[in-house]
């Protein structure tokens, strides 16, 4: 079962409990009509490929005093065989009784969200999950962010997108070959969006693999920033090593003073060692800054500086 069919399956259950009054049964019902392949003043039709969603929409149309028809058919994909399953209201009379108990007039179009609808506090989180279960899709959470719902209705898209903003769920409108959407590309988005649905679930699926990136991404930057650092003391080292040879071979080295002479043999001796290391290693031992110090009067000399 795909991530989204999981989804929808859990709150098309959670409907039972959440979605008790007619406002906001009617409510989910407008939201899944709106977005499902064919909703007109003469007709109904969806076709989807979550059962949960066709015994959903199967049961709300039941209870507006509809008699809807179910039909199942196979669809293959990559060798596995899935099932579809397409809703119809065949019936004219029954599809305009309905849009008028839906809010909408006798001609009026069926491209926006009639804010009077919306009567509780329970029913815009039914609109919008209707939407959802009718034309929408997430990635699942340990793939890239991305949350949209989807369609061939240009002036409903662009009046749902209003209408998200105005419940504190702002997206992004696009149009995909003839689709058109609303999405989230981002995981606060994303989270608040189905907090909003009531997926609880998939809320906290997609939380923790958030925290799981975060700290991989965190480990990463220690390790690529002790890796840097490894780096630089080891140029630093073969740095003084060979600023110390040089003066070695041309007899220099008798021309330091002894403290300085004392810190080129430990850094020869240590060529590993940190500076850290390298200060607690004289007699009497001497502060990092100290050896720091110390090395860089040596390569100062060594280039002939004074």
């Amino acid at each position: 079962m795909s991530y989204s069919k999981e989804l929808k399956s859990e709150l098309c259950v959670s409907v039972k409990t959440t979605f008790k009054s007619k406002c906001c049964r009617s409510a989910l019902l407008t939201g899944l009509l709106l977005f499902t392949n064919t909703f007109t003043h003469e007709k109904i039709k969806s076709i989807t490929e979550s059962e949960s969603v066709a015994k959903l929409t199967i049961k709300l149309l039941k209870e507006f005093g509809l008699t809807p028809n179910l039909y199942e058919t196979e669809k293959k994909n990559d060798g596995e065989i899935y099932l579809n399953y397409k809703i119809t209201v065949p019936v004219r009379r029954e599809v305009e009784s309905l849009i008028k108990e839906l809010g909408y007039g006798s001609d009026e179009p069926l491209d926006h969200i009639k804010r009077e609808l919306i009567t509780c506090d329970k029913c815009s989180h039914a609109l919008i999950m209707g939407a959802f279960l009718a034309g929408g899709f997430v990635n699942p959470p340990e793939n890239a962010y991305h949350l949209e719902i989807t369609t061939s209705n240009e002036a409903l898209c662009r009046d749902f997108a209003d209408y998200l903003s105005e419940c504190g769920l702002p997206a992004k409108v696009t149009t995909r070959k003839s689709s058109s959407l609303v999405y989230y590309k981002e995981s606060a988005g994303i989270e608040d969006f189905l907090s909003y649905i009531g997926s609880q679930k998939a809320l906290f699926d997609l939380m923790n693999v958030k925290i799981f990136r975060d700290l991989r991404n965190n480990a990463n930057r220690a390790a690529n920033c002790d890796a840097a650092n490894i780096d630089k003391v080891i140029s630093a080292s073969k740095l003084h090593i060979e600023s110390i040879k040089m003066l070695i071979e041309d007899g220099r080295i008798e021309l330091l003073s002894s403290d300085l002479r004392m810190t080129a043999m430990l850094r020869l001796e240590n060529s590993e060692a940190t500076l850290a290391e390298l200060a607690a290693l004289h007699d009497p031992p001497i502060t990092k800054s100290g050896v720091n110090h110390r090395l860089k009067k040596i390569i100062e000399f060594a280039n002939g500086q004074k």
